[in-house]
């Protein structure tokens, strides 16, 4: 099963959906082969990546330590939180996609620090001020941290996020993926430097004791890569969908707030409404 996990993060690579991380880090060789690891569940990325599988709060709980201050914008999603108790880290939270609070939040803290965010934010679906908020991370000397969940295989000239998008993928330090959304599988990877996937396959607690991916969902993952990869055309057709959608949500007078991406809530914006539209 290993084999299978390690054909995956091959050719994720061949893909180029694995990143380079620590691109301004003076004690990591930046020329490394980027590399990474997958994770039986997303939702453990985030234990994995704070020191601490797709579990998000693996990720944080390791590359953070209890030594390590880590900015994130107030909505994010259950994982974040996780990781950052178990990494015991001082947690400082900036407004949603606001890179001046951002900045003003920046000047109180010390020390090491890592910025968490979204490139496309699953409950509002607005695209992430990347370049703005990246700005203000490098200003202050911190690294950043993207959960590409959202957004991997669907944003960018080759799908590889809001991060190709905005062409700064060689700028963020840690990208996170999943395969349980675009690939319709499980789980999800890290991606970086071998450096990086070194410290987090030693220190991630909790991947110890996982299983790791199943031959047969890896088989369907890397099936998956391959039609990602060789077929383009379908990322069209589901921005084609997304603008059809849009339209016609707009005609009916459907709120669906400040999204600009393919997630879109339905604002209700009243309490009382809520319940009975949620009543079956």
């Amino acid at each position: 099963m290993r084999h299978h996990a390690a054909t995956v993060v091959a050719l994720l690579a061949a893909a180029g959906l694995l990143f380079s991380a620590f691109p301004a880090a003076n004690a990591v060789d930046v020329a490394a082969a980027p590399t990474g690891v997958t994770i039986p569940k997303g939702y453990r990325n985030w234990q994995v990546v704070a020191p601490s599988q797709r579990d998000d709060k693996d990720e944080i709980r390791v590359i953070l330590g209890n030594n390590i201050a880590m900015k994130a914008y107030q909505a994010k999603t259950l994982p974040f939180p996780d990781g950052a108790i178990l990494a015991k880290s001082k947690t400082v939270f900036f407004r949603h996609n606001n890179p001046l609070d951002l900045e003003r939040k920046m000047k109180g803290v010390k020390g090491k620090k890592l910025v968490v965010v979204e490139g496309v934010y699953s409950m509002d679906g607005d695209i992430c001020t990347l370049p703005e908020i990246l700005e203000v991370t490098k200003r202050h000397g911190a690294r950043m941290l993207i959960d590409e969940a959202h957004s991997t295989f669907l944003f960018g000239p080759n799908g590889r996020g809001v991060a190709e998008h905005f062409e700064v993928d060689k700028d963020v330090d840690f990208h996170l993926g999943t395969f349980s959304k675009s690939l319709g599988g499980q789980g999800g990877f890290v991606a970086g430097t071998r450096e990086l996937i070194d410290y987090v396959i030693a220190f991630a607690r909790s991947r110890f004791f996982s299983c790791n991916l199943s031959p047969v969902l890896t088989a369907g993952l890397l099936a998956g890569l391959r039609i990602a990869a060789s077929e383009p055309e379908l990322r069209a057709k589901m921005w084609s969908n997304v603008a059809f959608l849009r339209r016609r949500f707009a005609e009916e007078g459907v709120d669906i707030g400040k999204s600009n991406s393919q997630v879109m809530p339905v604002m209700v914006n009243n309490d009382s409404r809520v319940l009975a539209v949620a009543d079956p």
